[in-house]
């Protein structure tokens, strides 16, 4: 009896940092995203997004482009310009969970009324404080954000 106890508690005790270095919990900084295929393929440094996990949900926030950053040029933009500011971001949350590499994501709330409720599946990488999530979508473009932990 004495020498299960022992075996329990050592396996419990090796195997607790497994499962804390594959944890998503937290917040997560891009720093760089490769796009391959499609009219956009590259590599891009200069990505603004965060990614926040907690055990069951997430939310995402990300800035695709310029936009303008004083609230009070607002009043000063034309349709056009608050247009382009309204679709250089996307931000979207909801549940997620993780199965071996995948993660799947559903929508619950979006930016785009078209993108809640869908599923969205990606596999990810966990390395320490970095965070690799790669989804490829319809057209066969490949999308691999590379976050930092910010938290």
């Amino acid at each position: 009896m004495n020498k299960l106890t022992i075996i329990a508690a050592t396996v419990l005790f090796i195997s607790t940092p497994v499962y804390a270095q594959n944890s998503l919990n937290g917040a997560w900084r891009a720093t760089e995203m490769v796009v391959t295929g499609g009219n956009e393929a590259g590599i891009y440094t200069d990505v603004q997004s965060v990614i926040i996990f907690s055990e069951t949900h997430f939310s995402m926030f990300t800035n695709l482009g310029d936009r303008p950053d004083s609230l009070s040029s607002a009043g000063q933009l034309n349709a056009e310009q608050l247009l382009n500011s309204f679709q250089s971001f996307n931000a979207n949350a909801g549940m997620y969970n993780v199965s071996g590499g995948r993660l799947i994501r559903q929508l619950e709330y979006s930016k785009s009324p078209l993108d809640i409720g869908s599923i969205v599946e990606s596999t990810y990488q966990r390395m320490g404080d970095t965070l690799i999530i790669t989804t490829q979508n319809s057209d066969g473009v490949i999308n691999r954000i590379i976050y930092t932990r910010a938290d």
